[in-house]
């Protein structure tokens, strides 16, 4: 599983513009609760990153940290004391600085080649970046624009992704793998208490 892992809003009330997280609020945390009871939790992480954290319940169990929001740079597991298990550590080297890969841009389509580090192993990669047409999300009276991206890597494996450009993050809806094809429902957004 790689939970991947946008700023003005949509009409809305003015009640629920207080309410609805913006790009400002990464510094404290935006919360989005997955079906199931699960939790997803975006901070800034550096200057051009994101971490995200994983929960599953009140549980963390994984952290990623995303370059642009949007680039695997990082997965590595929580343990129960919740501390980084290393040994399950993953890097992603990319040929350029991770502030200069390119935000999506609607319609169009990129090609990252890294180097994937795994088990102290590396292996050059690539993966294929398909960014669909601009739509729309909501969650309760928050609404965002979206684009949906197509991840497609070597191995054959396919993420499915939703970026929202207003709050400069991307989350995962649906991940395609050898034997599996699981699907993620974000259901609603908060602002993270400090």
């Amino acid at each position: 599983m790689r939970p991947l892992i946008g700023l003005a809003l949509l009409a809305a009330p003015s009640a629920a513009i207080a309410a609805c997280p913006t790009a400002n609020d990464l510094s404290t945390g935006i919360r989005f609760e997955v079906s199931g009871g699960d939790a997803e939790v975006f901070t800034t992480f550096g200057e051009s990153s994101l971490q995200s954290i994983y929960f599953i319940g009140d549980d963390p169990v994984t952290r990623v940290l995303l370059a642009r929001g949007l680039y695997l740079l990082e997965v590595v597991d929580i343990d129960e004391s919740g501390a980084l298990d290393l040994a399950t550590r993953s890097t992603y080297a990319y040929a350029m600085p991770p502030g200069e890969l390119p935000l999506p841009k609607a319609g169009s389509t990129y090609s990252a080649e890294y180097v994937l580090t795994e088990n102290g192993q590396p292996s050059s990669e690539t993966e294929l970046y398909s960014f669909g047409q601009e739509t729309g999300v909501s969650f309760g009276a928050c609404e965002y624009a979206a684009i949906p991206i197509d991840v497609r890597y070597g191995n054959g494996d396919i993420d499915e992704l939703m970026w929202l450009p207003e709050l400069g993050l991307s989350y995962l809806t649906r991940s395609i793998y050898d034997g599996g094809d699981d699907r993620y429902y974000y259901l609603s957004i908060s602002i993270e208490a400090p």
